[in-house]
């Protein structure tokens, strides 16, 4: 039998295209008997944060998170992930390109678009595209696209994240704070635990 993993990822990003801007990933990992586990990350404001960044980080997360699980398992048996997104982005990237590349010419040309400019996010794109073959050596992933309402819990979980992201922000006005942590947000009691370290320093 398949061993089956559902993943309902989302992402978020505060002040998009702003030199200040906040980015969050969350991915809710369905497990049996209704339980289940939700991972969250903080994307580092070095990074450049943007909605579609997000987006995508988001994807890895799950990929990263269906591997880590894969891994803890005493058998092989074929790996069958579903990733859940309201992203129509992320998904038409995994989904789209990722199996048709005669629509993408870039992917061919060394990630160059026509005009010879790189393609955008391609860092993140490349990363995820390592981590799906990694999965699909191990069984199947599908990426599947739902709406926003039908992605509640993951929505949930990224805001929380970018609030506590705001609230260290606001500790000095004046400095730049990075955070640079994943954090684990339990939806059923309502508690967003810091599972790394949270690294300060002076900017501006």
């Amino acid at each position: 039998m398949p061993y089956i993993m559902k993943m309902y990822v989302d992402s978020g990003c505060r002040r998009d295209d702003d030199s200040e801007a906040i980015g969050a990933a969350a991915c809710v990992i369905h497990m049996k008997a209704g339980r289940k586990k939700t991972r969250t990350r903080a994307i580092d404001p070095d990074e450049y944060p943007t909605n579609k960044r997000a987006e995508i980080t988001a994807i890895i997360l799950a990929l990263q998170q269906a591997l880590a699980r894969y891994d803890k398992l005493h058998s092989a048996p074929y790996l069958q992930v579903t990733i859940y997104t309201s992203s129509k982005y992320a998904q038409g990237c995994m989904s789209t390109w990722k199996h048709h590349t005669w629509k993408y010419p870039w992917v061919k040309y060394g990630w160059l678009k026509s005009r010879g400019n790189a393609v955008a996010n391609m860092d993140l794109i490349q990363e995820a595209s390592k981590l799906d073959e990694a999965v699909r050596e191990l069984g199947d992933v599908e990426y599947v696209w739902i709406s926003r309402s039908q992605n509640s819990e993951a929505d949930e979980a990224v805001n929380s994240v970018m609030d506590l992201m705001e609230e260290i922000s606001q500790y000095s006005p004046g400095w730049f704070y990075k955070v640079c942590f994943g954090c684990r947000f339990d939806s059923a009691w309502g508690l967003l635990t810091a599972w790394r370290d949270v690294v300060v320093r002076v900017g501006k």
